[in-house]
């Protein structure tokens, strides 16, 4: 009942300078017996941290394991949110001590949506966007973005305060879910009206709703290299969008 794209593009900023993409991973999970359990996690890579690569991956595959162990059995809702968050913590930290490194050196963010035929929860680490919309609503950022005193800072999940920076909500009735890392806020998101631009995601959604929606995900690439996209923002940048597909009558 869902169908999903993503895209990945490295910064003009790392790709001048030899560097790697910051380090990006996700997952999508779906379950029930109709499909109608989704699970998207996404986690960005401190590019200060020397392994957030593994961070990152470490974090996104908890929340994977977990939501394959637990939605089975149930209606996830915030105590499992929760649980995730911190379970993804330990693994991150267990991930350091195996390679004899601090935690910090696999600092990432972290943003997670369980999204299920009636609601959904949501949490967020650090920076980045969670968009979604219901069936006669909006887009709308479920987590503003927070201000800092210094640009680029944020709240990582090797962070000592990781728990208090943790942000949940729910969202009744939701059919589509936008993920990002931070490279996007500014393109994605209208800082004057704290809304989420409906000419950005209006378009990306309605080519995935279509019957060959399938195949968005190349475009979706080239969509986040276009020349377009990169006079607004020179980092690294990463998008996942989902859909509630609609069984035909």
């Amino acid at each position: 009942m869902w169908r999903l794209a993503s895209g990945v593009q490295q910064g003009d900023t790392h790709a001048g300078a030899g560097e790697p993409c910051q380090d990006v991973a996700w997952a999508g999970v779906v379950r029930g017996q109709g499909g109608e359990w989704l699970v998207v996690a996404m986690a960005d890579g401190a590019g200060t941290a020397p392994r957030s690569a593994t961070g990152a991956r470490s974090a996104v595959d908890r929340i994977r394991c977990s939501a394959e162990r637990d939605v089975p059995r149930g209606e996830p809702g915030e105590h499992e949110l929760r649980r995730w968050f911190a379970e993804a913590a330990g693994r991150v930290e267990r991930a350091a001590r195996s390679r004899a490194c601090v935690p910090e050196d696999l600092a990432c963010t972290l943003l997670v949506a369980i999204v299920g035929p009636t609601g959904a929860w949501f949490g967020q680490v650090g920076d980045g966007a969670i968009v979604a919309r219901g069936p006669q609503s909006a887009y709308q950022a479920v987590f503003w973005p927070e201000e800092h005193d210094f640009v680029n800072e944020t709240t990582f999940m090797t962070c000592k305060g990781w728990r208090d920076a943790l942000r949940v909500a729910f969202r009744p009735a939701v059919g589509e879910v936008a993920v990002f890392t931070d490279g996007l806020q500014r393109l994605a998101l209208d800082y004057a009206t704290r809304a989420a631009h409906p000419r950005f995601f209006g378009p990306l959604f309605e080519a995935l709703r279509e019957p060959d929606g399938a195949v968005i995900s190349s475009e979706l690439s080239a969509f986040l290299a276009s020349d377009a996209v990169r006079a607004r923002t020179d980092d690294d940048r990463a998008l996942v969008l989902a859909t509630r597909l609609h069984p035909q009558a």
